[in-house]
C-alpha cells in the first residue's frame, strides 16, 4: 500500500487559545496515541497537509511521521472538521506497528459499467467502507467491487468479496451494492366530477295532515281573542 512521509513539529500541551494561535500560524494541532504509549502532540503545516491529501486521496495509507529525532508509523484514525466553515481543526492518528494486526475502515470502490444501467437501471451504492483486520504491511489503500455483470436486481453483499492478505470483520450479510429498477412514471387519470346530489334532510317528516292540523289550531286562537 501507499507510505507517505511527513514531516511534523513537537508541540507543547496547551490550553484552548494555544490551539487557536497554532491555526492561525497556518498549522494544523494533531495528535498521536496506541499500543499503550506515550500520546505525542505535534503541528503540521496547513500546506503540507494538503500535499499529503492530494497524493493519497481518500485511500488509506501507512504515514512515516518524522517528529524530529522521533519517527513512528501511523494512520489517520479521525479527522476533526468545523461545522461552519469544513475547514480542519484537528487530527488524531493512530500509532502502529509492523508486527501487530490492526482493524480500520477500507473505502469500496465500484468497477465497470453495469449492465443492469445500460438497460435503464440504478446503481445504489449502499456500502463505501468495509471493516478489515490486517497487518499494516498488508493494508489495501481500497477494496475494488465489479459490478460488470450486475443486472437490474442483482446485489453484491460482504459474503461475496474474494480477497487475501486480510480478514474481512464486516458483517457478511451486509449489501454493498444493488442496481434498482427504474422507477415507473404513472401518470394520474382525472376522476370524472360526481353529480351533485340533493342534500339529505335529516330529522322526521311530517305525517300526511301535520301541517294541515296546526293550521286550523292557530285560527281557532286568533278568532278567541
Amino acid at each position: 500500500m501507499l507510505q507517505y512521509e511527513l514531516t511534523v513539529e513537537k508541540r507543547e500541551k496547551g490550553k484552548k487559545h494555544n490551539l487557536t494561535l497554532i491555526r492561525k500560524n497556518g498549522k494544523i494541532p494533531c495528535v498521536a496515541y496506541g499500543h499503550k504509549e506515550e500520546n505525542r502532540l505535534f503541528s503540521v503545516d496547513e500546506v503540507e497537509l494538503n500535499k499529503m491529501f492530494h497524493t493519497i486521496g481518500r485511500e488509506k495509507s501507512l504515514i512515516n511521521i518524522k517528529m524530529g529525532n522521533d519517527n513512528f508509523l501511523a494512520i489517520i484514525k479521525e479527522i476533526f472538521r468545523s461545522p461552519r466553515t469544513n475547514k480542519i481543526l484537528h487530527i488524531d492518528f493512530q500509532i502502529i506497528h509492523k508486527t501487530e494486526k490492526l482493524k480500520l475502515n477500507v473505502p469500496v470502490v465500484l468497477k465497470g459499467a453495469s449492465k443492469g444501467v445500460k438497460e435503464g437501471g440504478i446503481v445504489e451504492h449502499l456500502l463505501r467502507e468495509i471493516e478489515i483486520k490486517c497487518l499494516p504491511a498488508n493494508i489495501p489503500s481500497h477494496i475494488e467491487v465489479d459490478i460488470t455483470e450486475l443486472m437490474i436486481g442483482d446485489s453484491v453483499h460482504v459474503k461475496d468479496l474474494k480477497v487475501e492478505k486480510f480478514e474481512i470483520v464486516e458483517n457478511p450479510e451486509e449489501v454493498i451494492v444493488t442496481i434498482l429498477a427504474p422507477k415507473a412514471y404513472v401518470e394520474e387519470v382525472p376522476k370524472p366530477e360526481e353529480e351533485a346530489k340533493e342534500p339529505e334532510v335529516i330529522g322526521k317528516e311530517k305525517e300526511e295532515g301535520e301541517e294541515e292540523e296546526g293550521e286550523e289550531k292557530d285560527k281557532e286562537k286568533k278568532e278567541k281573542k
